[in-house]
């Protein structure tokens, strides 16, 4: 009896093998086919340009630095990572007959409109769409198809691939406040609207050296302590900052701020900071945060969350620059 049905059972081993082998060929060749999101060698890229609703994010390859919407600069991390994320899409299925029609409506009309450009012309073109409502997953189709796919990102869990192809701007934007060495700092003027006594100037140069003020009178250089300067001086780097969520309201930034900081660099480059105390709604104990505070920076154009930790060392005053 067994040997009568041990025919049977290898033939269907070998059946099942075979069908395991055609499923994963198959599958090879539709990533084959269509891992052709990204225009192959990302190196080469020099813009992306991302679209939804109305609104546009341009990122630009200038002098191998990369801008967004031609001003501000891009996140080297936030770059590399979805240049990595166009070599690792990969194809799950087709979409069904079934909700072909609706998935095409989804994309085209909801999702991100996508354009990589090499040699300053369009190499690529998709639109990528997230799902969350019907059968969950992010949904990709090159513009020139109508044949959608539901994808997945090589090495990633997560399913909403649509997210990384961000349409916020702070998303992309650089948030590093001061990543400076001593050398590059020609001048630091701190006010302290509120309590002015102790606002500073310093000031360095080839020919004076390093020049201590109270804005408006110089600090004899015996009464100046110059290491305790220099020292501070290193302290402007590796401070970064958050973009606020749009939940500050203006009311909080239209007053004095506590602080003015503006630093500027030997090459003219300034960089300005204004400081705000952020308000604790519902604490009756602490009238304002602890730990973090508002900004305004690049001009009054952006608002940020900094934190008195990174900060507290360049919120000096000019008496800990004067020799007792």
């Amino acid at each position: 009896m067994i040997r009568k049905y041990s025919g049977h059972i290898a033939f269907l081993f070998v059946a099942a093998v075979a069908l395991l082998i055609l499923i994963n060929q198959r599958e090879g060749i539709l990533v084959k086919r269509y891992s052709g999101f990204s225009p192959g060698n990302t190196s080469s890229i020099d813009k992306i340009v991302i679209s939804q609703a109305g609104d546009t994010v341009i990122l630009e390859r200038r002098d191998n630095q990369w801008t967004m919407n031609g001003i501000q600069t891009v996140r080297d991390d936030r770059l590399d990572f979805i240049l990595s994320c166009l070599k690792r899409i990969e194809i799950v299925s087709p979409v069904a007959k079934s909700v072909k029609d609706n998935v095409i409506e989804q994309l085209t009309a909801d999702g991100r409109f996508v354009r990589i450009f090499v040699g300053g012309k369009v190499k690529t073109r998709f639109y990528v769409y997230y799902d969350a409502d019907g059968i969950a997953g992010t949904y990709m189709m090159p513009e020139q198809s109508k044949d959608p796919f539901m994808v997945r990102l090589k090495g990633y869990s997560g399913s909403n691939i649509e997210g990384f192809f961000s349409m916020n701007p702070s998303s992309w934007q650089e948030n590093i406040l001061f990543e400076l060495r001593p050398g590059e700092i020609r001048e630091v003027l701190l006010e302290y609207p509120a309590s002015p006594q102790h606002s500073f100037r310093i000031r360095q140069d080839d020919k004076d050296g390093i020049v201590l003020s109270d804005l408006s009178t110089t600090v004899p250089k015996e009464h100046t302590d110059l290491q305790e300067i220099q020292d501070y001086l290193f302290f402007f780097n590796n401070i970064h900052f958050e973009y606020s969520d749009g939940s500050v309201p203006d009311a909080m930034v239209s007053g004095l701020p506590f602080a003015n900081l503006k630093v500027v660099l030997k090459t003219n480059r300034e960089i300005d900071l204004k400081a705000y105390y952020l308000p604790v709604s519902g604490n009756a104990a602490e009238e304002y945060d602890m730990n973090r505070f508002i900004g305004l920076i690049n001009g009054d154009r952006d608002t940020v969350m900094l934190d008195y930790a990174d900060m507290d060392p360049v919120f000096r005053q000019i008496e800990d620059f004067q020799k007792k």
